[in-house]
């Protein structure tokens, strides 16, 4: 039976122990990074659909997708940056969001992608779970480095507005750390300013991209 472990030394070996013979694998810190770089990028909830979407392999097809994109391949995650990405389903959005992730994880940040529903349903669990709290969930989210958030959209009433609450707290907390912050919805500009008061906008730190914009 073949065994596998790691042997500190200045330079990383994997030893393999045979029946008779030991075999020395050496690990190279090119290798080491590229392994912390796919641990991220496990656990950042990309979609398999979007496995192979990158900033470069973006195709933009208007000013707005335009400007996005050189936002995206300038992008160097200092001073908590963000922007939000506004315009029609299936024009990009989460193709280019996806991609700044992996531009973010290669540079070993910490990264994570979720929606706006996935964050509030996971709150929501922890009214009915107490193996978890409101807090741990706002921590998750409020300490990696770089964070995604889809799909912002309004509530259907008055009563979500522990939501709203909820939201702003995460965002006001990255805003105060100077992490960055990304988002996304189908919602139009305008739509965007009724849905959002300014106060929790400007906690996004960045500008919005139309990627209607002809």
């Amino acid at each position: 039976m073949t065994q596998k472990a790691e042997v500190n030394s200045s330079n990383v070996l994997t030893q393999v122990f045979g029946e008779s013979n030991y075999v020395y694998q050496e690990i190279t810190p090119q290798e080491l990074k590229e392994n912390r770089i796919k641990n991220l990028l496990r656990n950042s909830n990309i979609a398999p659909r979007y496995a192979d979407s990158r900033i470069d392999n973006f195709e933009p097809k208007n000013v707005g997708q335009r400007q996005a994109k050189e936002f995206a391949e300038e992008l160097t995650f200092d001073g908590g940056c963000g922007a939000v990405f506004i315009g029609s389903p299936a024009t990009g959005k989460t193709h280019l969001l996806c991609g700044i992730l992996k531009k973010a994880a290669s540079k070993e940040h910490t990264v994570l992608r979720t929606s706006m529903n996935e964050f509030f349903l996971e709150l929501k669990d922890t009214f009915t779970d107490s193996s978890k709290s409101e807090k741990q969930v706002l921590d998750r989210y409020a300490k990696v480095d770089v964070l995604v958030i889809e799909d912002i959209q309004p509530m259907k009433n008055s009563e979500d507005s522990w939501q709203y609450k909820s939201l702003f707290m995460l965002l006001d907390r990255r805003y105060e750390a100077i992490k960055n912050t990304f988002a996304s919805s189908n919602c139009t500009g305008a739509e965007l300013k009724q849905l959002l008061d300014h106060q929790t906008r400007r906690r996004f730190s960045g500008t919005i991209f139309n990627f209607d914009e002809k």
